[in-house]
C-alpha cells in the first residue's frame, strides 16, 4: 500500500512537474514571440523615423541651399546695381 501511495505520488509530481514545464515552455515561447515582433516594430519605426529625419534633414538643406543662392543672387544683382550707379555717377561727375 505504502509502495502504491508513493507511486502515485510520484506520478501526481510528474504529471503537475509536467504540465508546469509545458506551461512555462508556451509562456516562455509566447514571451519571445511578442519580444521578437515588438523588436521589429521597433526596429521599422526607428527605420521609418530615421528615413523622415535624413528626409527633413535634405530638404532643410536643399531649401537653405536655395535661400544662400537666393541671397547671393539678390546680392550680386545689388552690388551690380550699386556698381553701376557708381560708375554712371562717377561718369556724370
Amino acid at each position: 500500500m505504502i509502495g502504491v501511495l508513493l507511486n502515485r505520488e510520484v506520478n501526481g509530481i510528474g504529471l503537475w512537474l509536467n504540465r508546469e514545464v509545458n506551461v512555462m515552455g508556451l509562456w516562455l515561447n509566447r514571451e519571445v514571440n511578442v519580444m521578437g515582433v515588438l523588436l521589429n516594430r521597433e526596429v521599422n519605426v526607428i527605420g521609418v523615423l530615421l528615413n523622415r529625419e535624413v528626409n527633413v534633414i535634405r530638404v532643410l538643406l536643399k531649401r537653405e541651399v536655395n535661400v544662400i543662392g537666393v541671397l547671393l543672387n539678390r546680392e550680386v544683382n545689388v552690388m551690380g546695381v550699386l556698381l553701376d550707379r557708381e560708375e554712371n555717377v562717377m561718369g556724370s561727375c
